[in-house]
């Protein structure tokens, strides 16, 4: 009641009514905490006897996906006519150039903190197949990436620098000119190679800590030391036909219709082993140990499987009748038993109540 006859007063006596503060601020809209805020506050002093005015609140910053999206540099042919596009743009976030059928070159010492896309369809899904070819012959010397770096029909990329730096993951799809990669590279993410005329080869060593895709190229073996933090996965009508010996996979090993031959012996896996359309598999190796399930799905070839086989999980011998049959080849043979760890001895009973 008070406080009503307060107010009234006031305007009779033409008292200017202090303004109520926002709850929330943006930090696009609303001025910062500073000389704004001061003179709001020293304008409109708090009235004697009422309320004390609550302190300013921060000025906070929300993000949200599609602020994130915001932050991404889109550079088509409208942005950048010419052929060569400089090395020291500033980019605070990611860079995706798509659109620019003439572009030749970028400068050296580029940075991009997050993903740098070259190719592809980008945001516009109406672009021809000629559309999305980047004439791009060489990527910057000195290109640090610090999340993922992703060329797409890069049709003229012959190969990759040696001093190129990738926080994240590697994809190189449609690149039919690449005919290496960097020696000793190191995938901090995941590396995924899809088509590609002119790679057959893969560098020693190569060390991803991710997963590993390789589809349609014309890579023939894996290379020595090859280490893959996460699953090995090859497909698309590949022409692989051996494994490295010293390989080390932590997840699955998925060979998908490939023309493999054999398998090397000593062969550990720690997860799965999937080789569905292997037609050409005709027996595996000993002492093959696979922690999870081993896929012989149309395996046609195959006739028998060796009686010191290890399998975690489960065997799949669907359309692979020799060795589900066990045929005069082979008699001996048997089919792969299952290895499972011995379980703990169960605890006896518990009593309830004093023992007699």
């Amino acid at each position: 009641m008070l406080d009503w006859l307060s107010r009234i007063f006031r305007a009779a006596a033409g008292t200017n009514t202090p303004a109520p503060r926002p709850l929330s601020r943006s930090p696009l809209t609303d001025p910062p905490d500073g000389a704004a805020a001061t003179q709001k506050s020293a304008a409109d002093p708090p009235v004697p006897g009422g309320p004390a005015l609550p302190p300013p609140l921060p000025n906070w910053h929300f993000y949200s996906p599609s602020s994130a999206r915001q932050r991404t540099v889109d550079i088509t042919r409208a942005d950048a006519p010419g052929r060569d596009l400089p090395g020291d743009l500033r980019i605070a976030h990611c860079l995706r150039i798509t659109h620019h059928p003439r572009l030749r070159s970028i400068g050296d010492g580029l940075t991009v903190p997050g993903d740098l896309t070259i190719g592809g369809f980008g945001v516009n899904f109406n672009l021809t197949p000629e559309q999305r070819r980047i004439p791009l012959r060489s990527l910057p010397r000195g290109l640090r990436v610090g999340r993922t770096l992703t060329l797409r029909n890069c049709f003229r990329l012959e190969r990759l620098p040696d001093d190129m730096h990738v926080g994240g993951s590697l994809v190189i799809e449609d690149c039919d000119a690449l005919e290496s990669l960097p020696a000793r590279l190191h995938v901090h993410g995941s590396l995924t190679i899809r088509g590609g005329q002119s790679l057959t080869a893969l560098p020693a060593g190569l060390f991803v800590d991710g997963n590993f895709h390789l589809s349609g190229t014309r890579v023939t073996e894996l290379p020595p030391r090859l280490s893959v933090g996460g699953s090995l996965t090859v497909d698309g009508r590949s022409r692989l036909t051996s494994l490295p010996a010293d390989m080390l996979v932590t997840g699955d090993v998925i060979l998908r219709h490939t023309p493999m031959e054999s398998l090397p012996d000593g062969l550990v896996v720690h997860g799965s082993l999937r080789l569905p359309g292997s037609r050409r598999l005709s027996f595996l190796p000993r002492g093959l140990v696979i922690g999870g399930t081993l896929d012989l799905a149309r395996c046609t070839a195959l006739e028998f499987i060796p009686d010191d086989v290890r399998v975690g999980h489960s065997l799949r011998l669907h359309e692979a009748p020799r060795a589900a049959g066990r045929t005069a080849r082979a008699p001996h043979a048997r089919p792969a038993r299952l290895h499972r760890p011995p379980r703990a001895p169960a605890r006896p009973p518990r009593r309830h109540g004093n023992a007699a």
